[in-house]
């Protein structure tokens, strides 16, 4: 017959003791591992003390394998070393394994190792990211946004020298090759075209350039160029760039501008490259492009100047040409009603609108924040049939956000109701995101329901960058969801909703604001900044098949401000039952790429 004995627990622990002591030495002796010992009061920064001496560890052994890759100090790279490897910390934590033991006077010993071998296998978490910014990157070159295509290889680069291998490969691609051709592919292929310019006095010149990549017109680039006093950055968007020249370098008969791909100020996207950045060897590729411009005096230029002074509008298909989708269109009332509004930003002193309080107060929060000014002097302009009448797309504006050291080509929306009277405008969405949608219309038979949500969110965009704190808030339900983060917890709305968590998403903590809360943190940040722009480089409509009328819209959305900077993947789940639709939902994840950890219209059980 078997007996069992008790141990006394003091028995038990010393021998608990020894046999962790054995363990440790035993490790170390084996001279196959990276190790680190931590010893505290507190389990947990016992534990980071031992995480911290096995990161130094292993810093010491792989740091001639980063030579290449990190900038030098005056202390050698050692440091730097230290603090790339600190950037695997996830990856090492998950792999790292432990003895804990107590010891006297309340302290516990941490004891942290890890197979040297199985180093290499913690560099795969990086080398995942950057497949997966890679791949982003790439679809955004297919869609013509090399600006964003070429800021997300930037950052795959900077992401590359945190590994020590010569060559990076993940899943059979040689990222190290790849993705600097990727890059000199579209930096050599993207081609400037001098369009012309405009004198608006002797002080002030505006010029235009066309801007295609492969003989199609780039969707979003950003440049720059050195005016003789200030760095000037300047955004194309549809294959047009406008900026302005002043003082002496207005006599400019020939610019040299550098196509933006390190985006310096958009480096805290991913708080790994923010990291890294000072830290790795950056490389420099030939951007430089030459542009002749041809110069005309101010008295030769037929400018584009119409003052109607509240006389009716004589139509002229001379300065804007419509091209209409439906014959019952009242033409010539758009036509009157479009240059007069083209006046009102040209001329915002005179009271056309005095009779309509929303378009005045709308307008005027639009050019104190954009300061726009119209672009062409020959319009071509679509009419479009709406679900309220009328629109007219793509009038091409130019804005200035002096305080960010931003101009942006950006495009107008004219709304107007069934008898051609203006009611509304906005600003667009970049016309291969337009296009794509009615492609995907046609097969989806729901253009209605589509170009309603375009125009919502075009609204959407237009209320922010006018900091309309009003429109924002009748967009909103006022039961509606405004989560930072990734938990969302159920919450009763007039519809119901239900957020479940999918895949491996992790419990992480976040900040959910009721719409008010939201609204008064709104209003903070418009008063706080001098200049804002915000844009979206992407995003999808998904309806929701269970909930009539209800869509999910996922977006990339970059923000940019005079005191901080983001991207980031915003979530909106929006009901279109009623007239006006609203938001019951707005998910917003700064930094975030993981498709697993992203809130999605799959995440959401609508109950109407």
């Amino acid at each position: 017959m078997l007996k069992f004995f008790h141990l006394p627990i003091f028995l038990f622990v010393v021998f608990m003791i020894s046999a962790n002591a054995s363990d440790k030495n035993s490790i170390i002796k084996a001279g196959e591992y990276y190790y680190g010992t931590g010893i505290s009061i507190d389990v947990k920064e016992a534990r980071d003390l031992a995480l911290a001496e096995l990161t130094s560890q292993i810093s010491v052994f792989v740091s001639s394998r980063f030579e290449s890759n990190l900038i030098e100090t005056i202390n050698g790279i050692s440091e730097n070393v230290e603090s790339v490897i600190k950037t695997h910390s996830g990856a090492i934590i998950n792999n790292v394994q432990t003895l804990q033991q107590p010891l006297s006077g309340g302290k516990f010993e941490v004891f942290c190792y890890i197979q040297r071998s199985e180093l290499l296998k913690i560099y795969d978490e990086r080398k995942a990211l950057i497949a997966e910014i890679c791949d982003a990157a790439d679809e955004y070159s297919v869609q013509g946004n090399i600006a964003h295509a070429l800021k997300h290889y930037y950052f795959c680069i900077i992401l590359l020298k945190s590994l020590p291998d010569q060559m990076v490969e993940w899943q059979g691609i040689n990222y190290t090759i790849q993705i600097p051709r990727k890059i000199n592919a579209l930096l050599e292929n993207i081609s400037f075209h001098y369009q012309g310019d405009d004198w608006e006095d002797d002080s002030a010149r505006r010029v235009d350039l066309g801007v295609r990549i492969h003989g199609q017109p780039v969707a979003q680039l950003d440049f720059t160029f050195w005016d003789g006093s200030n760095q000037v950055s300047v955004q194309t968007r549809d294959g047009q760039a406008s900026f302005y020249l002043y003082g002496s370098s207005v006599q400019f008969e020939s610019l040299r501008i550098n196509v933006k791909y390190a985006y310096y100020e958009n480096r805290n996207e991913y708080s790994t490259v923010e990291i890294l950045w000072p830290l790795v060897t950056k490389p420099v590729f030939e951007s430089e492009k030459g542009i002749k411009l041809k110069v005309e005096s101010p008295q030769l230029r037929d400018r584009f100047t119409k003052k109607f002074n509240g006389n009716p509008v004589v139509p002229t298909t001379n300065a804007l040409n419509l091209h209409v989708d439906a014959q019952d269109a009242p033409g010539e009332r758009i036509l009157g009603q479009t240059l007069q509004f083209i006046d009102q930003i040209s001329n915002p002193q005179s009271d056309i609108y005095s009779g309509d309080k929303y378009l005045v107060e709308k307008l005027q929060r639009y050019l104190k924040y954009n300061t726009p000014s119209v672009m062409d002097q020959s319009i071509e302009g679509t009419v479009n049939r709406t679900s309220r009448g009328w629109e007219l797309r793509r009038i091409r504006v130019l804005h200035s956000y002096p305080n960010i050291h931003r101009e942006s080509t950006e495009y107008l929306v004219l709304d107007f109701d069934s008898t051609g009277t203006l009611v509304d405008f906005n600003m667009a969405i970049t016309d291969n995101l337009y296009q794509s949608f009615v492609t995907a219309a046609e097969y989806g038979h729901d253009w209605g329901n589509r170009q309603d949500i375009l125009k919502f969110i075009e609204k959407y965009r237009m209320a922010y960058l006018s900091r309309d704190l009003g429109t924002v808030d009748l967009m909103f339900s006022d039961e509606a969801l405004i989560i930072v983060g990734r938990i969302i917890k159920r919450k009763a709305t007039s519809i119901e909703t239900l957020y479940e968590k999918f895949g491996d998403e992790p419990d992480v903590e976040y900040l959910r604001f009721t719409k008010r809360e939201y609204l008064n943190r709104l209003s903070k940040t418009f008063k706080a900044n001098q200049d804002l722009f915000l844009d979206f480089s992407s995003f999808n409509i998904i309806k929701k098949n269970n909930a009539p009328n209800v869509y999910g819209v996922e977006m990339r959305q970059s923000y940019n401000s005079s005191i901080y900077s983001d991207e980031g993947h915003l979530f909106l789940l929006i009901d279109f039952e009623d007239v006006d639709p609203l938001i019951y939902v707005r998910a917003w994840q700064p930094n975030e790429w993981d498709q697993d950890k992203l809130v999605r219209t799959a995440n959401f059980r609508v109950r109407k």
